[in-house]
């Protein structure tokens, strides 16, 4: 335990104590809710245009720059490497990644305003509702 301690940093005995209380509950979540929020964001492509989802393709374009995607490319990449995984986890039938011109434009064609209000309606909407008389308590460090 000496040496899980120094490696997180923590003292003995607080470790000890947090490993006999054991996890907080937290509340389930909703991968749907995530694409869902998404879908309420305008897709300006015309109807022959649509064989990617615009929905899914922003959630998977967030969770490509979350694990460290820095380009369309990377974005891409990403694509093509978890394509099979996130068509089982987001219930959707992705037959290949889209082409990178293809996500760059449909990015670029995007309307700042809708997407920018998209994403507090989704945060809202994961915070639980405070008791009465209570402020809201958000963890910023992703540890509660």
């Amino acid at each position: 335990m000496k040496a899980l301690a120094e490696t997180l940093s923590v003292s003995r005995s607080n470790l000890a104590k947090r490993l006999a209380q054991g996890a907080k509950p937290r509340r389930r979540h909703h991968k749907a809710q995530d694409a869902a929020v998404l879908a309420e964001v305008p897709d300006p492509r015309r109807a022959q245009g649509k064989r990617y989802p615009l929905a899914h393709l922003l959630v998977f374009t967030v969770l490509a720059l979350l694990c460290g995607a820095r380009s369309y490319r990377g974005i891409i990449t990403f694509l093509d490497q978890r394509r099979e995984l996130l068509n089982r986890h987001f219930a959707v039938d992705l037959k290949r990644a889209p082409a990178l011109n293809t996500l760059r434009t449909l990015l670029q064609s995007l309307e700042t305003e809708d997407l920018e209000a998209a994403f507090p309606r989704h945060a809202k909407a994961l915070t639980p509702a405070p008791a009465a008389g209570e402020k809201p308590v958000i963890a910023l460090d992703g540890k509660t």
